[in-house]
């Protein structure tokens, strides 16, 4: 038997945009993979408004040296305080090493690839859990890549770096085409690293699939104690931090993805204290949620 119906060209076209469409929007990030998108490397132009101006005001009363840029993604708005000052990285040098490893995956190196600790090679301190593992302790890149987002490990850094080799990572300077370098040299800017994210969104550096990958990762860090406690705890914030006490750095950089909002952000501090750079970030995330 066949069976016969009619259908309005209105509602065929809905059923079939939903079938396409449908599956995607089950991320909670809505990557924009038209990497045909043209994003200035310099924003402007630079919006000045009342809001944004109480917000500098209150981070200029604030002991330290403080950057701030945020991007809004939709409309190309632009807001940035001292966002030209160069600071050192410190692990925002890991979201290029995250890049670079996604990037090299292929016959010989996949995300179940399994890697070996060794700890006369791979082992540092500071942040991190791997560095009180025993030596030859296996991991797969799919867990280094977890330790090294969401952690911040630095033995996971070593591992994936020495596995890839450094100058995949280096390269990636002539792909952000930053001025400062970044990150093949160790400084960068507030405006510098959004450009970062900026390419990150629009999907520059990888495919659809790994985009998605990493800003999934990106947004189960163990460090939701910076922008993140302005930010209504409804939206996605997929971001790296990067922490250098000996000179008072606590930084904070990422994607902010809500209904109607799709913005980036990146915080730096230097010459401050913990609890001063968590006020600013605090500022920066209320700044966002209100926007």
């Amino acid at each position: 038997y066949v069976i016969h119906f009619s259908m309005s060209p209105q509602l065929f076209l809905t059923l079939v945009a939903l079938v396409f469409v449908a599956p995607l929007t089950n991320n909670p990030f809505p990557v924009n993979v038209d990497i045909t998108q043209k994003y200035p490397e310099i924003f402007a132009p630079l919006v000045i408004d009342q809001r944004f101006s109480n917000l500098e005001n209150k981070i200029s009363l604030i002991k330290g040296t403080f950057s701030v840029s945020i991007l809004d993604i939709n409309t190309g708005k632009y807001y940035g305080y001292n966002d030209s000052e160069q600071y050192y990285a410190a692990s925002l040098y890991k979201l290029p090493v995250a890049i670079a490893t996604l990037n090299a995956l292929d016959e010989d190196l996949t995300l179940d690839t399994k890697l070996s600790y060794n700890k006369e090679l791979h082992y540092y301190g500071g942040s991190g859990r791997i560095q009180g593992h025993k030596s030859g302790s296996i991991y797969t890149v799919a867990s280094l890549l977890d330790y090294l987002i969401k952690d911040s490990d630095n033995v996971a850094q070593n591992i994936l770096e020495y596995r890839i080799g450094s100058k995949k990572v280096h390269n990636l300077a002539s792909e952000f085409k930053l001025s400062s370098g970044f990150p093949l040299k160790s400084d960068v800017s507030s405006k510098e690293y959004l450009n970062i994210l900026v390419g990150l969104d629009a999907g520059r550096y990888l495919s659809h699939k790994d985009t998605a990958y990493l800003l999934n990762i990106m947004a189960e860090t163990a460090f939701d104690n910076r922008i993140s406690q302005g930010l209504d705890p409804t939206y996605s914030f997929a971001h790296k931090i990067g922490t250098w006490p000996e000179t008072g750095s606590w930084h904070d950089c990422g994607l902010v993805y809500s209904k109607g909002k799709r913005l980036a952000v990146c915080v730096l501090s230097r010459d401050t204290t913990y609890n001063n750079s968590q006020l600013v970030a605090k500022l920066v995330g209320e700044f966002i949620t209100a926007y």
